[in-house]
């Protein structure tokens, strides 16, 4: 791959990923209500899902899922399934009248955070859009093994992607620092449910 066209995936990368999105809006709600240590292991299981993403576009099962239109429909639905019930789940919870309690983030809770991070990712459509439709455009069979090509343009991805989530947690973690109150907490944390909402509408709809 020509120098050029490196340049231009990064560009392309770049303003995918510095567009806000679900995997934006979890490590910030996460890390705003839970603190940087947490929005951490949401950034792990993000970029755990965007490396499912890189596996499958390297092994060719972007390709196979590209040429079946049920197949996008399904990841398409499902995806937007699970930002809905995301935003459900922020919309019923309640803001505690006392701090909660340090045992209460350990493993099950970060595993959670983990998990529904991975499942974001993997379900993203704008991430499902990236690796069925536009990296495939920067591949050149004539200069090598597609799948080799495949796997380093994706980890450039997850190295960019780890930069911009981690910036996220890092803004979130600044404006925890300002001592939220319990009713700005709970407003922050109804219109985090409402833009999760929101998203799964969008992805819905395509």
């Amino acid at each position: 791959m020509s120098t050029t066209t490196l340049a231009l995936f990064v560009g392309v990368t770049l303003t995918m990923l510095l567009v806000p999105g679900p995997t934006a809006l979890y490590a910030f709600t996460r890390t705003l209500e839970q603190g940087r240590q947490v929005g951490m292991f949401a950034v792990a299981g993000l970029e755990t899902g965007l490396l499912v993403h890189v596996a499958a576009a390297s092994l060719g099962v972007s390709g196979l899922a590209a040429s079946s239109p049920e197949a996008l429909i399904t990841l398409r639905y499902a995806g937007a399934g699970y930002l809905a019930l995301l935003g459900m789940r922020e919309l019923a919870r309640r803001t505690p009248s006392q701090p909660v309690p340090t045992a209460s983030r350990t493993a099950r809770g970060r595993a959670r955070v983990f998990r529904d991070g991975l499942v974001i990712d993997v379900l993203n459509p704008k991430t499902l859009l990236f690796f069925l439709a536009l990296l495939p455009q920067f591949v050149a069979p004539d200069r090598g093994p597609v799948a080799v090509q495949s796997l380093l343009l994706g980890m450039v991805v997850v190295v960019m992607a780890v930069v911009c989530d981690t910036g996220y947690v890092l803004a979130a973690g600044a404006v925890r620092r300002r001592q939220l109150t319990p009713g700005l907490s709970s407003g922050m944390r109804r219109a985090s449910g409402a833009a999760f909402l929101g998203l799964a509408v969008l992805a819905g709809l395509g």
